[in-house]
């Protein structure tokens, strides 16, 4: 399933998608209405990792210019 989402969210991107393709270094959260799960894609495939959507910080705004 996990391969099916890489190639889909890279060589399969839907019309009107305003996203970036998946790449290296991404979490992929599967989420089937009671469970998440959540998995890092690396150069070897995806590991499932902990991790807890709840605590994570919200990106803060990067100035281009330093």
């Amino acid at each position: 399933m996990l391969e099916r989402i890489f190639h889909d969210c890279n060589d399969n991107l839907p019309e009107g998608y305003q996203g970036h393709s998946l790449s290296m270094s991404d979490i992929v959260e599967l989420y089937d209405g009671d469970n998440r799960d959540f998995f890092y894609c690396d150069e070897d495939g995806f590991t499932m990792v902990r991790f807890d959507a709840e605590q994570a910080k919200p990106m803060q705004d990067v100035d281009e210019d330093g």
